[in-house]
């Protein structure tokens, strides 16, 4: 029983750390997103509207 409770635990714990430690693919992900939000604005600010189409990324899981 205590094997198994320690498996659980280090489990959980090592769940949290790939949650908590930067990944490449996420942080692509932010970048690309910075890079939209960024293109929004300056089509906003230079009187253009924006596609629909690229204000909406999908973000892997």
């Amino acid at each position: 029983m205590v094997r198994l409770s320690e498996q659980i635990l280090q489990n959980n714990l090592q769940e949290l750390r790939d949650l908590l430690e930067p990944s490449p693919v996420r942080a692509a992900m932010l970048d690309r997103i910075e890079h939209v939000r960024r293109n929004e604005e300056l089509a906003r600010s230079l009187g253009i509207g924006f596609p629909k189409e690229f204000q909406t990324l999908e973000v892997p899981q």
